[in-house]
């Protein structure tokens, strides 16, 4: 079983955005528009801008999760989102050494 220091890595993310839900649903290419994100609205306490949701869109396209949230965005206004995409050689463990 590895060491604790081990289980853990530095990841870079590259964030677009703010984009538009309609954008997002554009999002459909399988070997780029995957990886983390940000849902930002109007929340009734803390006003305009909030960050509203973070999520991930993994083994799918940012395209494809969103369908999933489609049921709670519809209700929300001056909904935007930031996609985050992690940097494709930091998915590779590096040898240590």
């Amino acid at each position: 079983m590895p060491d604790a220091e081990s289980q853990h890595r530095l990841v870079r993310v590259r964030w677009d955005g703010p984009v538009s839900i309609q954008d997002v649903a554009k999002k459909q290419d399988p070997n780029d528009d995957c990886g983390l994100y940000q849902v930002y609205g109007t929340h009734a306490v803390f006003g305009p801008t909030s960050l509203l949701y973070i999520g991930m869109a993994m083994d799918q396209t940012f395209a494809k999760r969103f369908e999933q949230h489609a049921r709670w965005l519809k209700y929300e206004s001056d909904v935007s989102v930031r996609l985050g995409r992690i940097e494709k050689h930091d998915y590779e463990w590096e040898p240590r050494g």
